[in-house]
Parts: C-alpha cells; sequence; structure tokens
C-alpha cells in the first residue's frame, strides 16, 4: 500500500487494489498490511464504502526505540466481512467517482489545465472541506489497537 500510495493516482490505485484483494479473499480471510502509515492516514483506504473488513490494528516500535518518536511500523490485519462482495458491487461506481472528482479537484487547484469535470455530491473534497475524514463517518468501527516492543 505504501509504495502505491506514493505514485501517480495514487487513491485511485489504492481502491482498485483493495477492491481485488476482497474479491480473491474467503469471506474469513486475512489481508495483511505492514506500513509506515499511522492508522489516521491508512485506515481511510481500508474503510472505503466498498470495502468490508474487520480490522484489527498493532504498532510495533523498532528495537530500542519509543513509541514516541517515530520509529514504529504499523500492521493492519483485515478480515473479509460476510457480505463484502455484494457491498463492493453497490458501492463500487461511487466510490470510484467520489475519487476521481477528488483527484480532478485537486489538479485544478494545483493549476492543472486540463482537469476531469466529473462532479459528486459526497466527495472526498467536499467532506474535508466540511472538517469530516472521508469514508470514515462511523469511525474506526472493530479497530483494536495494540503496541508491541519488539526486543
Amino acid at each position: 500500500m505504501d509504495a502505491l500510495l506514493c505514485g501517480e493516482d495514487s487513491t485511485h490505485n489504492v481502491a482498485l487494489m483493495t477492491k481485488e484483494v476482497q474479491r480473491v479473499l474467503k469471506t474469513g480471510g486475512y489481508y495483511m498490511v505492514i506500513s509506515y502509515g499511522k492508522p489516521e492516514n491508512r485506515m481511510p483506504h481500508l474503510q472505503k464504502a466498498h470495502l468490508s473488513f474487520e480490522i484489527l490494528n498493532y504498532t510495533i516500535a523498532l528495537p530500542g526505540k519509543e513509541f514516541k518518536d517515530g520509529s514504529c511500523h504499523f500492521i493492519y490485519l483485515c478480515r473479509k466481512k460476510e457480505g463484502a462482495d455484494d457491498i463492493c458491487k453497490k458501492s463500487w461506481d461511487e466510490v470510484e467517482k467520489e475519487i476521481k472528482f477528488a483527484a480532478s479537484s485537486i489538479k485544478a487547484l494545483a493549476g492543472d489545465p486540463k482537469p476531469e469535470n466529473t462532479a459528486a455530491e459526497g466527495s472526498d473534497m467536499e467532506s474535508k472541506s466540511k472538517g469530516h475524514q472521508p469514508h470514515c463517518s462511523e469511525g474506526p468501527t472493530n479497530l483494536k489497537t495494540k503496541q508491541l516492543q519488539l526486543q
């Protein structure tokens, strides 16, 4: 996930990847993400409307380091819920529309001469402007965080 988030069209690419990961998992199957990204930066990608995971989060400090000095890895253990495939089929088009709208809005703000004109109600940009976290209106459901110290 971290590698995809460094590239162009990153939000859309991560959404496509997580869609495919969820599709190939059996109900109850697990997907593990090991990341440098903090939960407030990664959870929105794992809680988009087209996904249905129960998510456990672990923080692991590197040997000899404290949790507070930023030398941590974050593990997101995502278990596919019953009915996830139906949820994805029903919501994917709207999720993709919102991502494309947000990307075109960012390009327009950056002065890109050819922003896409795809308006979507409730887009990421609209949510951010109202002070809401995109796709996290219900909060981090089923999120349990544990800190582990490596020896």
